[in-house]
């Protein structure tokens, strides 16, 4: 099996996981599963330094679904890393009452998911958040206490969202490149395509990078994302898909048409409308023998659930010391901040 072909079926493991929920369930949003399906491969095997048996490991990367109507993304994935609150029992129940596998992610329901998202736009300015605190925790203590990266994932909807805006212009000033974002932006589009025809120049013009990618060919996924920006790449701001990471901030935003199992007529529906198209689309998946369980049979879950670099579980005792560490530093803190207070 080649690199391409073992990753296309890891691929197709989080889309046919998409799949089966949204047809249990009867509502939901494929899309952004099927369309990200790609990226959240190659970021979580490849690129974030994330353990899922450490998912409270402080020095973790981050991910962000700023788009939260595709929280079957963020389920799929952790169910096949490996995370105990995932269970394919949950994912069976995806959105009914009582379920961990809510509509949209919800913060402290189970691990792996960084914070609430749902209303657009939040999730951005969220992982600004996080990368801003990154940064102060760095600069405070050194970057061997704190050196992680925050990813988000977010839709066109979100940028027409005021929020949006001033998020990106926040993570700018000063510039930080611990901040990498994608952006899918669909053909098939209802809504003006000026408004994100020009998304691209209003990040650049709040200092944001922008690499051009093809969102389904992990070589230049990985590419784009592992660079981070820390140098600004020979093609930024050309091409039509975009991707923005820091040194500069980074962001994606590739125009692709939403294709089950990549040969079937393009899936068009938008969140919680009524799955009658998407019900066709996977009674022919069915037809064809095209489920999760045989995706994730012909590549074994090891595939998934391999260490990633710097992973906390690399040592025990190095978990076990960061966390010491991040708590003292977190003490320390507070400690000034009370004394400033008090002084002030």
């Amino acid at each position: 099996m080649t690199d391409l072909e073992k990753h296309n079926r890891m691929a197709n493991a989080i889309r046919f996981l998409a799949a089966d929920a949204v047809e249990a369930a009867k509502s939901g949003h494929p899309g952004l599963p099927m369309g990200a399906a790609d990226i959240a491969t190659v970021l979580f095997t490849q690129v974030m330094h994330y353990d899922p048996t450490h998912p409270d490991w402080p020095d973790r990367d981050r991910f962000v679904l700023s788009a939260g109507h595709g929280s079957m993304l963020l389920y799929a994935v952790h169910y096949l890393l490996g995370s105990e609150d995932f269970t394919l029992e949950q994912l069976k129940n995806f959105r009914q009452i009582g379920a961990l596998t809510a509509g949209h992610p919800e913060y402290g329901h189970c691990a792996g998911i960084e914070t609430t998202t749902g209303p657009l736009g939040q999730g951005l300015a969220n992982a600004v958040g996080m990368a801003m605190a990154e940064r102060h925790m760095r600069e405070t203590f050194g970057a061997e206490l704190s050196d992680h990266y925050t990813y988000a994932r977010r839709r066109r909807l979100c940028l027409m969202e005021g929020i949006s805006q001033e998020a990106i212009s926040l993570m700018a000033q000063p510039p930080d490149r611990h901040l990498g974002r994608q952006q899918h932006f669909h053909r098939r589009q209802g809504l003006d395509h000026r408004q994100h025809r020009t998304a691209p120049r209003r990040f650049q013009a709040s200092g944001w990078a922008t690499i051009a990618i093809d969102d389904h060919d992990p070589e230049t996924i990985a590419s784009a994302l592992q660079c981070r920006a820390r140098e600004r790449p020979p093609d930024a701001d050309r091409g039509q898909d975009h991707h923005q990471l820091p040194a500069r901030p980074t962001r994606a935003a590739p125009k692709k048409v939403r294709r089950l199992a990549g040969s079937l007529p393009p899936a068009r529906r938008s969140a919680g409308r009524r799955p009658s198209t998407f019900q066709r689309h996977s009674r022919r998946l069915a037809d064809r023998r095209l489920t999760a369980s045989s995706q994730t049979r012909r590549i074994g879950k090891s595939a998934w659930r391999k260490p990633t670099p710097k992973s906390a579980a690399s040592s025990s005792g190095a978990c076990a010391a960061t966390c010491l560490g991040f708590a003292d530093a977190m003490s320390a803190l507070k400690k000034r901040s009370r004394d400033r207070t008090l002084s002030d």
